[in-house]
């Protein structure tokens, strides 16, 4: 049998508090903050065209036909 912590009354209490806050935030911002995150992280990811493209054929390609 597994034994867990019991938590305090100031842990608890600060779990409340921070749910609450969340709860308080507007969804719209989350999602605004999580979007520019994930823009951010590609954004660090380095661009290799296909094999046997050129890489500015292959990056005007993309601009033109964003779908495919």
């Amino acid at each position: 049998m597994v034994n867990l912590p019991v938590p305090t009354v100031e842990q608890a209490a600060i779990v409340i508090v921070a749910f609450q806050a969340g709860a308080a935030c507007p969804v719209y911002y989350y999602q605004e903050r999580m979007r520019g995150f994930g823009r951010a992280m590609v954004n660090q990811l380095p661009y290799r065209s296909p094999p046997g493209v050129d890489e500015e054929q292959a990056m005007q390609d993309a601009v033109e036909n964003p779908d495919e």
